[in-house]
């Protein structure tokens, strides 16, 4: 996921570990325009203060419906931005935009979190299974459907 490219990379995650540890992974991904997609929480102002963002609604843990809804506003903000690849961390927000990412041609990745060292959250078994999607985990051994990525901690 390094390298120079065109295009724009929407980078998506829910507030928390999710989006800080995205923002010290971004160094790694392709250079380019990038949109940064999360919530609206004095973390996330902190953290991406001069930055493009769209401010989203949060969706909770297991929250299907808030899922559902965020798919139209994940293709207007792939429209209106360019975006050509979306990268995410998760939480929950990931099974709304990489979904809607491979289905219209873009690239999907979605990064385990650097706290799973064992098992796979419900969201990365989730999107491993999702064609289009190209799942990345921090540790060696590497489980089934995911790929080697060097971690927040190498």
């Amino acid at each position: 996921m390094t390298g120079t490219t065109t295009g724009t990379t929407a980078l998506v995650a829910t507030v928390g570990g999710h989006i800080a540890e995205l923002v010290d992974l971004a160094d790694r991904m392709p250079d380019g325009d990038r949109v940064w997609v999360t919530t609206d929480t004095a973390q996330t102002r902190d953290l991406l203060a001069g930055r493009t963002v769209e401010w989203v609604p949060f969706i909770g843990e297991r929250d299907v419906g808030g899922v559902v809804r965020a798919i139209p506003q994940a293709l207007s903000i792939f429209r209106r931005h360019g975006v050509d690849r979306v990268i995410s961390s998760g939480a929950a927000i990931a099974l709304a935009y990489l979904p809607a990412a491979a289905a219209t041609g873009r690239t999907a990745h979605y990064i385990e979190s650097s706290t799973r060292v064992e098992t796979c959250s419900v969201t990365g078994r989730l999107l491993a299974r999702t064609p289009g999607v190209r799942c990345w985990w921090q540790y060696e051994p590497v489980p089934e459907r995911f790929s080697y990525l060097p971690g927040v901690y190498e």
